[in-house]
């Protein structure tokens, strides 16, 4: 019998998608604790609010809408509509991506950093 890690399981379930939004969290933390510092106002229990109010809600929404996608919606759709039920995983995920990425910008415009466009 095959032993997985945890790490494993998830992977195989979700894909290369957990592990960009887990990337995307790492940078929105710590881009958000240097913007923190540029302004003085570091707290370490205002980073246990963010994750209550920010990374767990877009993280448990995501997963569970491509477990309802996978299971639900994929047996409900008929077979000539089967292509939606990707779909549905891919807007939620760039949803999630697009929240991370304009977090890390707003971020670092608040460390001094310019950005383009």
């Amino acid at each position: 019998m095959e032993y997985l890690t945890w790490l494993e399981v998830i992977l195989r379930a979700f894909g290369a998608e957990i592990v960009m939004i887990l990337g995307l969290v790492a940078a929105d933390v710590l881009s958000g604790i240097g913007a923190a510092l540029a302004r003085k106002e570091f707290d370490w229990r205002r980073v246990a609010d963010f994750y209550e109010s920010n990374v767990i809600p877009k993280l448990i929404g995501w997963l569970a809408l491509v477990v309802v996608s996978r299971t639900v919606v994929a047996d409900l759709l008929p077979p000539d509509y089967s292509f939606l039920a990707p779909g549905v995983e891919y807007a939620g995920f760039a949803a999630v991506v697009i929240a991370l990425g304009s977090s890390i910008v707003d971020n670092l415009r608040d460390i001094g950093v310019a950005l383009k466009g």
